[in-house]
């Protein structure tokens, strides 16, 4: 796999508003550091695999590093007939991100995975996953960027509120 690089403007804006104590803001400090030097991983597609390039994005859950995810995402590559690129934010490990920033991480890498591949992937071409904290801001991501191809999540709670961009509600099975 390679690593592409992600910016996180869109954290360092959330955290202006914010009203921290100076020892707070030194840990906070340490902890945007490590963050910021996260690079999300990028499962390049299968060379045996042809067509159209397609984007899994997986959102890990809650404390559990992106690696752990990478057998699950190497089988779903060798099953799946689509040309199939696994971007895994690194969200949730070291750093709470807030549910509404993760839309600009998940954006930042699909426009990573579009430069590194020298893809065009429009929204059509993403679908997105998630797992446990992740699933929620799969959800999140899945309800602000209609169009995209599909959502899948495991082991998350769903809430039943869900209403997709054509209007129909959606239930995982």
């Amino acid at each position: 796999h390679s690593l592409v690089s992600v910016s996180r403007p869109h954290l360092a804006r959330s955290l202006l508003q914010c009203n921290l104590s100076a020892m707070a803001l030194k840990k906070l400090a340490a902890v945007l550091a490590i963050a910021a030097s996260a690079s999300p991983i990028v499962l390049n597609p299968l060379d045996a695999k042809t067509g159209d390039l397609k984007l899994m994005l997986l959102v890990p859950g809650g404390k559990v590093p992106p690696e752990d995810y990478l057998p699950m995402a190497k089988a779903a590559q060798e099953k799946s007939k689509l040309r199939l690129a696994v971007g895994i934010p690194r969200c949730h490990v070291n750093l709470c991100d807030a549910i509404s920033e993760l839309p600009g991480l998940l954006k930042d890498l699909v426009s990573s995975v579009n430069k590194t591949l020298s893809g065009a992937l429009g929204t059509a071409d993403v679908f997105v996953t998630g797992h446990s904290l992740g699933g929620t801001g799969a959800r999140h991501f899945y309800d602000v960027w209609p169009g995209s191809a599909g959502l899948a999540l495991f082991g998350t709670q769903y809430n039943g509120d869900h209403e997709d961009y054509k209007g129909t509600l959606g239930y995982p099975t």
